[in-house]
């Protein structure tokens, strides 16, 4: 049998890529106005490609608590790299809800509300394959995402900016707000901090990048690298190597011992 010819092999490249697009929009949907995830059956809104998930994980000490969260959702363990209840876990019987006047909300047992993003008007959620949930309005503006409101650990694609913290946990297994902070300062400083426990005193800086300037981010990006961004294009490098993400699920945590890593 002879080689299509160029104009089959251009149809069945063009045929593909219109498959692939539609088999991505299907499995990508939007979580809608009235939607509930509850502990009982630890259900979740996995990712596009399900490399995250957004939902309840009990606890590794506690199966009878649960955490609010963004995991790894591929591998064994399902490593938390965000929550919205670190200091407050619930217990069966609570729920999280995009209720019809447009609020994300999670709920106790008792009904209490425990947490909300501070946002209203929302219509819609997802959660992406870059491991950010995120909030929209029906116009589709994004209103709240969770690589805003970061904890403990950030993410490839992930940009912090001026004024950010992240807070290492208590310990591995316990996710309140623990003894050390990391914050991107508008100085231009990045810099961390022994935070005293349990009265959230901040004392002096252990650790400092020693940078000054306006419009500073700290940038996670593809390739692995972690840097700070200066308004006038200057950049300062925090890590000193790059990794190819496709290779490994990685991520860089502010860890219960007041060390921030880089993770494979």
């Amino acid at each position: 049998m002879g080689s299509p010819s160029p104009s089959l092999s251009l149809y069945l490249v063009l045929f593909s890529l219109l498959l692939t697009k539609q088999i991505l929009a299907v499995t990508y949907s939007n979580i809608s106005i009235g939607t509930i995830l509850t502990p009982l059956n630890q259900s979740s809104w996995p990712s596009p490609l399900g490399d995250f998930a957004f939902g309840f994980l009990p606890l590794e000490t506690n199966s009878s608590s649960f955490l609010l969260s963004v995991w790894f959702n591929k591998i064994g363990n399902k490593t938390v790299v965000w929550t919205a209840n670190g200091d407050n876990p619930v217990t069966d019987g609570s729920k999280v809800e995009l209720t019809s006047d447009g609020k994300l909300s999670l709920r106790d047992a008792t009904g209490q509300e425990i947490w909300n993003p501070g946002v209203s008007n929302v219509s819609h959620a997802a959660m992406l394959d870059s491991g950010n949930f995120v909030l929209s309005t029906p116009q589709s503006a994004l209103i709240w995402q969770s690589f805003d409101d970061p904890t403990d650990t950030i993410l490839p694609r992930q940009v912090l900016r001026e004024g950010s913290q992240l807070y290492a946990r208590l310990m591995p297994t316990d996710y309140s707000r623990g003894r050390f902070e990391l914050a991107l300062q508008n100085d231009g400083n990045l810099v961390l901090y022994p935070i005293g426990f349990p009265t959230a005193t901040r004392y002096d800086k252990y650790w400092w990048t020693g940078t000054s300037g306006s419009g500073v981010r700290l940038v996670y990006n593809e390739s692995g690298s972690i840097y700070l961004s200066f308004q006038n294009d200057s950049d300062f490098s925090i890590t000193s190597s790059t990794v190819s993400e496709g290779d490994f699920y990685h991520r860089a945590t502010l860890d219960p011992d007041g060390i921030f890593r880089y993770v494979l």
